[in-house]
């Protein structure tokens, strides 16, 4: 914990680390946020029984559509947040091995 308090003593690897978890967990949000709207915006007609022999059609919520809204979109967004890291972790870690400390 000491470490992560003073500026200088983490290290490159724990760095991306952190800023990938702090990543997943805003995409995990967007997400779920993605899929809840696709839930909303998109209905589905089922038919209800009436008695007597009649029924009628009712729109209802696509909860499997906005299920599966959210999963394609937190794999991909994940994907490209894994992608990200990697990049910031190269560039750190050139920084850390080719500039001298003045």
């Amino acid at each position: 914990m000491s470490d992560f308090i003073n500026f200088g003593k983490l290290s490159v690897k724990k760095l991306t680390g952190l800023f990938w978890g702090i990543g997943t967990i805003a995409v995990f949000a967007a997400a779920w946020t993605y899929g809840y709207g696709v839930y909303l915006a998109n209905t589905r007609i089922i038919m209800v029984s009436q008695g007597g022999g009649w029924s009628t059609g009712m729109e209802v919520n696509h909860l499997p559509l906005g299920i599966f809204a959210g999963a394609v979109y937190f794999v991909i967004g994940a994907l490209i947040w894994r992608l990200v890291c990697e990049g910031i972790y190269i560039v750190l870690n050139y920084f850390k091995e080719n500039v001298r400390e003045s």
